[in-house]
């Protein structure tokens, strides 16, 4: 299935971004800059438990070990305002950067694994 491809704006600048799913466990966060569709300008892995696959019930002493948070817009807006905050917001995106958010949000380097 495609990923619809949204629009978000953040600090005045507008974005686009497209959810795709990697994995049963894992999906993939795609930004760019609005009018340079080109290539994106980060990529983000993001492991999200989708209660609906293989789990069932998620119990109350599990609950820590699953990532339940899916991706929303107010994630989409943290990660680019980490994005920006680390990298700067390029005038031409040249190059993907390759990231992952964390457990808790925090965005990092992927070391340089491309996520497709």
């Amino acid at each position: 299935m495609k990923s619809k491809i949204r629009n978000i704006v953040v600090d005045n600048i507008e974005y686009m971004w497209a959810i795709k799913e990697l994995d049963w466990d894992t999906v993939a966060l795609k930004v760019w800059v609005k009018g340079q569709k080109r290539l994106p300008w980060f990529v983000t892995e993001k492991r999200f438990n989708n209660p609906w696959y293989f789990m069932g019930q998620v119990n109350e002493e599990n609950i820590e070990k699953f990532q339940l948070e899916p991706v929303t817009p107010k994630v989409v807006a943290a990660a680019i305002k980490q994005v920006v905050d680390t990298f700067g917001l390029p005038e031409e995106v040249l190059k993907t950067l390759h990231l992952s958010i964390s457990g808790d949000g925090k965005v990092t380097e992927s070391g340089g694994k491309p996520i497709p």
